[in-house]
């Protein structure tokens, strides 16, 4: 009986730990900051036209900073709060049609701020969030550990401007000693992967980990000679959103710079021998496509979407001259 106690404390404290503590911490993050919010690429707003229904539409800023809008074409979002976003539009839509004054943007999709949490949670997918919280309330948020998370060994693979570095953490010691003030603090595009009981046991020895765009991320043994692809392959491939130009390797060593992979190309080349070979504890990370490209068709909707609103805007703008 003393065992299966101590089991069940293992297996129900730290999850729900995780929830007592990240309740707080989540909430704050997720409360709206209002026109404080700097807008940021990859972020979806919902832009409300009060005088004109038909203008109001949903976008997602690109990759270049701007959203397509009806009427007015591109306009430069990131960067700037949604209230003075809001202005902007309104201004140059007055201009079309003078009865239109006031314009609302609210961000409905935090993407520029986000981290994709992997493994054994009970919501595995990509969160976003005003203000990034820690790792206890992120966790949360994917609906915290399953029963066969190993707390003890979580992984966060940063991710940067240069490339990634990798992280592991005991996440069972930081809760019972109480300060999960001293957590690794997160970025936006990092992801956090929560290994099962039989892969914990496997970190440090003769393993390769694999996150991103694969279908199936997490930790595979690594054979003599193995390369990149093959490390692909073991995760099940690459999902429809992965840039395969954008795969890199990060050496478990932290004084190795990230190597960055195009695969086609190499595939291309028509020798394997080409393809980088991977060390015990690399870590591999497919990058994902370009916003532009993943949304091209509903960019084609939306420049349909602009001339019929030009139109709109004409007969509106015609009835109010002819009723003034």
């Amino acid at each position: 009986m003393r065992f299966t106690m101590n089991r069940l404390a293992r297996i129900l404290v730290p999850p729900l730990s995780i929830c007592l503590i990240a309740g707080p911490a989540l909430s704050a993050a997720s409360e709206g900051i209002g026109s404080e919010y700097v807008i940021g690429v990859g972020d979806e707003l919902a832009v409300d036209v009060w005088q004109e229904e038909s203008l109001s539409s949903t976008a997602t800023v690109a990759n270049d900073g701007k959203i397509l809008l009806p009427a007015i074409g591109p306009v430069d979002a990131a960067g700037e709060t949604p209230s003075g976003l809001g202005q902007e539009i309104a201004r140059r839509l007055s201009n079309f049609n003078p009865r239109i004054s006031q314009v609302t943007v609210r961000v409905v999709g935090y993407r520029s701020r986000s981290v994709s949490v992997l493994g054994e949670v009970a919501s595995p997918g990509r969160y976003g969030f005003a203000e990034i919280p820690d790792l206890l309330a992120v966790l949360g948020e994917a609906g915290g550990p399953t029963p066969e998370a190993r707390l003890s060994e979580v992984v966060i693979v940063h991710g940067d401007g240069n490339g990634e570095t990798r992280e592991v953490v005991d996440l069972e010691r930081y809760i019972e000693a109480g300060e999960p003030s001293s957590l690794p603090g997160l970025r936006p595009g990092d992801t956090v992967f929560v290994p099962g009981a039989t892969e914990g046991a496997s970190l440090g020895r003769n393993v390769v980990y694999v996150y991103g765009e694969v279908r199936d991320p997490g930790i595979y043994p690594l054979s003599d000679g193995a390369d990149v692809v093959e490390a692909l392959l073991m995760a099940g491939g690459t999902t429809e959103q992965a840039d395969d130009s954008d795969v890199k390797v990060i050496s478990r060593s932290s004084h190795v710079r990230p190597l960055q992979i195009d695969v086609p190309k190499l595939m291309n080349q028509g020798s394997m021998d080409s393809v980088p070979k991977l060390r015990p504890g690399d870590t591999v990370v497919v990058g994902r496509r370009s916003e532009f490209w993943s949304g091209f068709w509903d960019r084609s909707r939306e420049v349909t979407l602009i001339v019929s609103a030009v139109a709109s805007l004409y007969f509106s703008y015609h009835i109010y001259r002819s009723v003034r």
